[in-house]
C-alpha cells in the first residue's frame, strides 16, 4: 500500500479509509522451489499525497511463449484507479450525489532477462498443439524417434500435475494425441511428454 490512504465518505456518510495498492512481483527459475524477493512493478505515483496518487489493483499475468534466448516476456494486466479502492463514491460536503473515480485498464509486457524454462528439454519430439488457444478440444503432435513408453501430462505453470492425457506405448513415427479442455480453467498450461530418454515441454492456452 506504500502506507498511503484516502479518507472518503461511504454511501451512508461515514468516513472510511481506502488504502492505495501497488503491484509487486516474484519469479522462479526452478519450478517454484525458490522465488526471488518481491520487487516493485507499479507503485504509488506520489506517496503521501492522495490527490495525485494512483491506486493499482487486480493484477494478472499470462505467459504465452516459453523463454528463449535467456529472457521471457510476461503479459501483465492491471487496473489503475484515481481514488483508492473505489469505482465511485459520494463526494462531500453534500453526500447526496454520486461522484466517480477514473479507472483505466492496462495490458503490457514485463520482460525479464536471465529467466529460463524451468525444465530443460532433452528431446525435441513435441509439436505445438492446434488449435491454440483451446476452447474445447485440441491436438498435440508427437514425433517418436523410436518405440517407447511415454506419459503425456498437463501441468500448471508451478509444475503441479493437472491431467494425464496419455500413458502407454507409442510406436516410432508421427502421432496426433487429442486433449480435452472442458475440465481446465482458462489460463496457460505446460504440457510435457516423458520417455525413458528424457522429456519435452510446450505451453498452451485455454479459453472458454
Amino acid at each position: 500500500s506504500d502506507n498511503d490512504y484516502a479518507l472518503t465518505p461511504d454511501r451512508d456518510g461515514s468516513d472510511i479509509y481506502q488504502w492505495y495498492g501497488g503491484i509487486f512481483y516474484q519469479y522462479t527459475t526452478d519450478g517454484g522451489t525458490t522465488w526471488t524477493a518481491p520487487a516493485s512493478y507499479k507503485s504509488n505515483s506520489n506517496p503521501g499525497d492522495p490527490a495525485t496518487a494512483l491506486d493499482y489493483r487486480y493484477p494478472e499475468t499470462s505467459l504465452y511463449e516459453t523463454a528463449g534466448g535467456g529472457s521471457i516476456d510476461f503479459k501483465v494486466a492491471f487496473q489503475v484507479d484515481s481514488l483508492a479502492g473505489l469505482f465511485d463514491t459520494r463526494e462531500p460536503p453534500a453526500n447526496n450525489g454520486a461522484g466517480y473515480s477514473t479507472n483505466y485498464w492496462y495490458f503490457e509486457g514485463l520482460s525479464k532477462s536471465g529467466v529460463h524454462s524451468t525444465a530443460p528439454n532433452s528431446l525435441n519430439i513435441l509439436g505445438q498443439n492446434y488449435p491454440n488457444p483451446i476452447q474445447s478440444v485440441s491436438t498435440i503432435p508427437v514425433m517418436m524417434p523410436e518405440n517407447g513408453q511415454v506419459t503425456l501430462s498437463i501441468e500448471d505453470l508451478l509444475g503441479r500435475s493437472i491431467q494425464t492425457v496419455y500413458s502407454g506405448d507409442l510406436s516410432s513415427g508421427s502421432h496426433n494425441i487429442p486433449v480435452k479442455a472442458a475440465s481446465l480453467a482458462p489460463g496457460v498450461y505446460r504440457y510435457t511428454i516423458k520417455t525413458p530418454s528424457g522429456s519435452d515441454s510446450r505451453l498452451m492456452t485455454v479459453i472458454h
